[in-house]
């Protein structure tokens, strides 16, 4: 009997997870959780930005961060153990366990979630609503916030913000930065500066903004002309005095050359049960690259989230987004539509990081196609049908 229970216990703890979908889909592109870490490897988690902050004599401050998170990298199926297959769940039934009505209608309900995200491929996924969508969009803003307590009781809020993460050499970065007191101390010798993650200062930018107990400020910087032999992780930071004390927050970013580009959408085309999308990219590097991206109607509304994933190579055929024509049938949408958020990853290892593609256009346009033109769906996935038989089988027994 205890068996039993801790197997309900971790089945419903694990299939939280599911009707979350952050087990089977992507989060944002993880910006690291330390300052001194490297953002290399892709994980479906969301990631608040690191931050630093310090007085004149190095003693590190308490500190606590806010971000708005980004979401990439390759999504992944959970891996057979950590759910029992169907055959394992249903001997591990034989006890009788009478739960709460209510965990026993939870348990349905993840069910339900995980039985309605199977019906396409885990490659075609359909956007329930424009806040899942936010999930999915590439290279968010970055924000680190910091509150810091002053010797007479008040207290200083620095922020600072940045447009996105991951720049790309030539791209101009727009910083936000947002300086408050919560009495009349002034904030005042405002220094700007990139260093790297050691702490070395590659760069200095001017700020010649008058002393004030609240202090806004927006610039555009570009260090395309300075940036050749830099490191690729670095930091904004961010100083400022008030009263005796000197206080910085820092913020992180990836300044690089675009390892692969995407220039277009090739001869768009209707196979099967799919709306196939061929992707034509110009890469410096072959390797195993990992792509996502969101399909839209061309009025806005978010439909798909696609992924695709696969050596890119003189020799290999190269890469393809497949939507599932069924879900665009179930969504009642033929097109036109518009390709956007495109992430383009080359994936490391072996001491290697992550390496970042671009797409220098903000959208690619996508013709209509016609709905009866999609054959009859075909997509099965024996592992997951594993896993929902062992998820009915726990609800319609517990």
């Amino acid at each position: 009997m205890k068996q039993r229970w801790v197997l309900a216990g971790l089945a419903l703890l694990t299939l939280a997870t599911v009707s979350g979908l952050a087990a089977l889909r992507p989060a944002s592109d993880p910006a690291p959780t330390e300052v001194s870490r490297a953002s290399t490897s892709p994980e479906p988690e969301t990631h608040t930005p690191a931050s630093a902050a310090e007085t004149e004599s190095g003693a590190a401050n308490n500190t606590t961060q806010t971000g708005v998170a980004q979401l990439p990298a390759a999504s992944r199926l959970m891996p057979p153990g950590e759910i029992p297959d169907a055959d394992t769940g249903a001997n591990s039934l034989d006890d009788e366990v009478s739960l709460p009505a209510n965990l026993r209608q939870s348990l349905t309900q993840v069910a339900d979630v995980y039985r309605e995200q199977n019906r396409y491929p885990s490659f075609s996924q359909p956007i329930g609503s424009e806040l899942e969508a936010q999930r999915y969009r590439y290279n968010q803003p970055q924000q680190v916030s910091i509150p810091f307590p002053l010797a007479n009781g008040a207290t200083f809020d620095a922020k600072l913000t940045l447009d996105r993460y991951h720049y790309f050499i030539g791209d101009e970065q727009r910083l936000t930065l947002s300086l408050t007191t919560s009495d009349d101390s002034l904030v005042r010798d405002l220094s700007l500066s990139v260093t790297d993650l050691a702490g070395s200062v590659l760069h200095r930018q001017s700020l010649s903004l008058p002393a004030d107990s609240s202090v806004r400020h927006t610039l555009t910087v570009d260090l395309s002309d300075q940036a050749s032999d830099w490191p690729r992780e670095l930091q904004w930071r961010l100083q400022a005095s008030v009263g005796q004390q000197r206080l910085s927050v820092a913020a992180p970013f990836t300044y690089e050359a675009p390892v692969a580009t995407l220039t277009g959408i090739t001869d768009p085309h209707i196979d099967g049960e799919f709306l196939v999308l061929p992707l034509s990219l110009d890469y410096d590097r072959s390797g195993y690259y990992f792509v996502q991206a969101n399909l839209y109607s061309s009025g806005g509304d978010p439909l798909l989230h696609l992924e695709a994933e696969g050596p890119l190579t003189a020799t290999e055929p190269g890469l393809r987004l497949r939507a599932s024509g069924p879900a665009l049938i179930d969504l009642e949408a033929p097109g036109p539509y518009v390709l956007r958020d495109v992430h383009l990853t080359r994936m490391g290892g072996n001491g290697i990081p992550d390496l970042q593609g671009q797409a220098p256009q903000d959208e690619f346009p996508i013709p209509a196609f016609d709905l009866e033109g999609y054959a009859d769906s075909t997509w099965s996935d024996p592992l997951a049908q594993q896993r929902q038989e062992f998820l009915d089988e726990l609800s319609n027994n517990l």
